[in-house]
Parts: structure tokens; sequence; C-alpha cells
């Protein structure tokens, strides 16, 4: 069994931008390493093997077609954000792109396809902006883990990820810690008419 979750990552110069944010707040927190810097878009849990390649397989199919393949996106993390009940301070952002709300939907699809449950909190639409923050999908980046308490300064830090890739993490316990190891990626198409997003694939 892996613990994995599909997600992107920043480039090295926002990862830069991000490791220097960190160096300037006071926070009572563990820093997460830079080369754990992540967006999630969809958190998996704990999958079997058949399970993994079945997923694998699926998005091998979909980004093998051009009429199938998830749209590239641009995402802005401006905020900076304490979730308390998860110890999480992380740079936060809204879901404006319509293309990363379809690969959201994808990602909600695909996983029911082959018997995987998402969290609840990752099946409610975004656009239901009356419920509550933490039963919404929020766009982040974990900056901090045990933190208990929003810096009272720090700098301002808009960053706008605009990935080519998709990747699948496996969360990977070692003795200095938990590294996110990419097992795999997946290109993003440009889709240059923002109506003509790709085809929804079969089940």
């Amino acid at each position: 069994m892996k613990r994995l979750f599909l997600g992107i990552a920043p480039t090295q110069t926002q990862n830069t931008q991000l490791s220097s944010l960190q160096a300037g707040v006071s926070v009572d927190g563990k820093s997460v390493s830079p080369t754990n810097f992540h967006m999630t878009l969809a958190f998996l849990g704990q999958l079997d093997i058949h399970q993994q390649f079945k997923l694998q397989h699926k998005l091998d199919i979909l980004h093998a077609s051009k009429a199938l393949s998830w749209p590239k996106f641009t995402v802005t993390l401006d905020t900076l954000t304490l979730w308390r009940k998860p110890q999480i301070l992380c740079l936060s952002g809204k879901v404006l792109d319509p293309n990363l709300q379809y690969i959201l939907d994808e990602c909600h699809s695909l996983l029911q396809q082959i018997g995987i449950k998402l969290p609840h909190h990752q099946k409610i639409k975004t656009a239901q902006a009356h419920l509550p923050q933490e039963v919404n999908f929020v766009p982040h980046i974990s900056l901090f883990r045990k933190a208990k308490r929003l810096p009272v300064k720090h700098e301002a830090l808009a960053l706008t990820l605009s990935p080519e890739k998709i990747h699948l993490y496996a969360s990977v316990s070692k003795p200095t810690g938990v590294e996110y190891q990419i097992l795999q990626s997946w290109p993003l198409a440009e889709i240059t008419d923002k109506k003509m997003l790709p085809i929804r694939a079969a089940n």
C-alpha cells in the first residue's frame, strides 16, 4: 500500500520565493522542506498496487489523446492562512480558472471509476461560497506544520502557478521525515479557446 495524491509542483524560482517567505515569518511550527513544496489536487489515501496501476493506466489513456488531455490552468496563491485544526500554515488562493475546476471535477470522476472515495471536503463544489472554508477545496501550498498562530507580520507574496504537468506523488516516510516522491507525470494540454474543454472520458 502507498499513500498517494495527485498534485502540481512550483518552479524552482517559486520554491525560492516560498523559502524566503518561510524565513521571514516567526512561527512556532515545523517548516516544510522546499523539496516537498506542492499543491494537492486530489488526496487519494492508501492505494494497493492494483488500484495504483488502474489509476495510472486511466491517466495514460486520457493524456495519450489531445481530445481527452486535461487542460493547462493558472492559480494564484496570495493569502497566508492558518488552518487551526490540522495546524497547517499555508499560502492559499481561490479556484478562479474554469480549467482548474474542470480538472478537480475530473479527478473526482476518475477516482470514483476505480473505487476510491474522496474525503468529504474534496467533494464540495468550490462555487458553493456560502459553505465554511474547511469544506471547500482550497488551493494551497503548505509552509509550516504544527503551527499554532498566524504571524502578525510577513512579506506579501502572490505566487501564480502555471503548471505544465500533473504529478502522481507518493508520501514516503524516511528517518529524516516524510518525502513526497513523484511516481509519474502527465503533460497538461494548451487550450486556446476557454469554451473548448476536453471531452469527458467514458466510464
